[in-house]
């Protein structure tokens, strides 16, 4: 069922604050415009809202967005957020975990914005926050990379899980990332594109194709920057605010929005200055052209060969995979999506509508190679503290409170993973096998238990005291072995006694 709930909104990338050709007095001047044209519009931002990182620069953000209320205000983070100002400890390896990260950023992050969106998962850097008609469903790097994000599969899972739930409410899905998914945009593969996961957040997007990727991380400026559909959904390219390296540049660069349940309207703006740029204005359907392909295949086959030729028009991105060239910052000789192409796209949509599908939950065993080993002890946790409950009054009592206290401690950390480091989490994961597999050494009871049973109608009353003895050894929780043990002999040499 149709919501019918408008929506106005400032689109934002890469503000970078406290580097050297954007100040925050220019921000605050863009702020002050913005809000003049639009006093009630919603503020999202896809990251790199710092140049390094630094605690002043972080806090000159929440401070010019602190009148912007917390349920109309977006913010990604981007890897100038994450990677920190020490260049000497910047990593892009997958399997790495750079400190700063998770020592400085994130509890800056939750701190100021996290816990004003959503206070109860204040360390989970990922979340979705409902704006209109629309759904924004924020990708959030869970490791310090330089330039790459690290999504976990737990972030995967829950990507499929909020683009099903969006669809089922008749929501638009908008998927705001920093990095923009690779062979997409111009300079899409620079610094190693989006991350190890960018296939796996294609497959997953494929199964809701009717989904807007809303990214920035790549500068490019008006005329560069492009929508290009895909066969898992429609990418936008965000200009650099005032650090765009190619195109139209400027010094407050960015979209004012106003989007109904059929239509996106963008306005190309540069606030700083407080100026239209009209030549960069587009409008999209609220249905991207890999959803319409059902509809265009049975009612139109011609024209669905023709979309799927727009789905699977690239750029040479030999220059961008490149590490010694991947800096190339000129536009590309001819965009691949200009107006008139837009033009033929919008025209495919005319007469075809997305089919949404409800669909199980996505199952990430096949895709297990394209995760670092953090996400390994992430699941064995999991899996060790649903053991650990069912485990819980089993064995001794020493048994018994180890696994209390050590369910204790992994129930404090699961809501706030985000926090700790690798190393941090092995442990952990190292500690739970521990308990489960046995701290102490386990005791078998069924010998005694048989031999009470065989025995119970003796007459003998010394037999019959050891055998009453024998049983309440059994509920003892601190009995060990040896005197289980102990006790199996005595019984056995007092009805050889019987026996003589």
């Amino acid at each position: 069922m149709a919501l019918k709930q408008g929506l106005n909104l400032f689109l934002l990338a890469d503000l970078h604050l406290g580097s050297e050709r954007h100040t925050t007095a220019a921000f605050h001047h863009a702020l002050v415009n913005m809000r003049h044209l639009d006093p009630e519009a919603a503020v999202v931002i896809a990251g790199d809202i710092t140049d390094t990182g630094e605690k002043d620069q972080f806090q000159d953000c929440w401070k010019s967005l602190d009148r912007v209320p917390a349920e109309q205000l977006i913010v990604g983070l981007g890897n100038h957020d994450v990677r920190g100002p020490d260049p000497l400890t910047w990593n892009n390896d997958q399997a790495a975990d750079p400190a700063y990260f998770r020592q400085n950023v994130l509890p800056e992050y939750s701190r100021h914005y996290l816990r004003r969106l959503k206070p109860d998962q204040p360390w989970q850097p990922y979340f979705s926050q409902r704006l209109g008609d629309y759904q924004f469903i924020v990708l959030n790097t869970e490791k310090g990379l330089k330039d790459c994000a690290y999504l976990s599969a737990a972030q995967v899972r829950w990507l499929d899980a909020q683009l099903q739930a969006g669809e089922n409410s008749g929501c638009i899905n908008i998927v705001l990332s920093h990095q923009p998914l690779r062979d997409t945009h111009w300079r899409s593969n620079f610094g190693g594109g989006f991350g190890l996961q960018d296939a796996v957040v294609k497959d997953v997007l494929r199964r809701h194709p009717n989904t807007f990727i809303v990214s920035g991380h790549i500068h490019n400026g008006f005329g560069v920057a492009e929508v290009i559909p895909r066969s898992y959904g429609t990418c936008i390219d965000l200009p650099a605010f005032a650090l765009s390296e190619n195109g139209r540049t400027g010094s407050g660069l960015g979209y004012y929005c106003t989007w109904t349940h059929d239509a996106m309207k963008f306005e190309a703006w540069d606030f700083a200055i407080n100026r239209p740029l009209a030549a960069y204005d587009f409008t999209l359907k609220t249905t991207t052209l890999a959803a319409a392909m059902p509809d265009l295949s049975v009612l139109h086959p011609e024209s669905a060969q023709h979309a799927l030729q727009l789905l699977y028009r690239s750029y040479d991105t030999r220059l961008f995979d490149d590490p010694r060239t991947d800096q190339h910052t000129a536009p590309p000789v001819q965009p691949l999506f200009g107006p008139e192409v837009q033009a033929q796209i919008q025209e495919l949509l005319a007469s075809a509508y997305p089919r949404p599908a409800q669909r199980p939950p996505i199952d990430l065993r096949p895709y297990h190679g394209y995760f670092a080993q953090r996400d390994e002890y992430v699941a064995a946790i999991e899996r060790f503290t649903e053991n650990l409950a069912g485990n819980m009054r089993s064995g001794q009592i020493e048994a018994q409170l180890t696994r209390q206290f050590v369910a204790a401690r992994l129930n404090v950390l699961r809501p706030q993973l985000a926090r700790f480091d690798d190393a941090t989490l092995k442990a952990a994961m190292e500690e739970a096998q521990h308990v489960l597999v046995g701290v102490f050494p386990r005791v078998d009871f069924s010998r005694l238990q048989a031999l009470i049973d065989e025995h119970a109608a003796a007459t003998s009353a010394e037999l019959q005291l050891a055998l009453s003895a024998g049983r309440y050894l059994i509920k003892d929780r601190a009995a060990t072995q040896p005197a289980i043990d102990g006790m199996i002999a005595e019984i056995k040499r007092l009805l050889q006694e019987k026996t003589n």
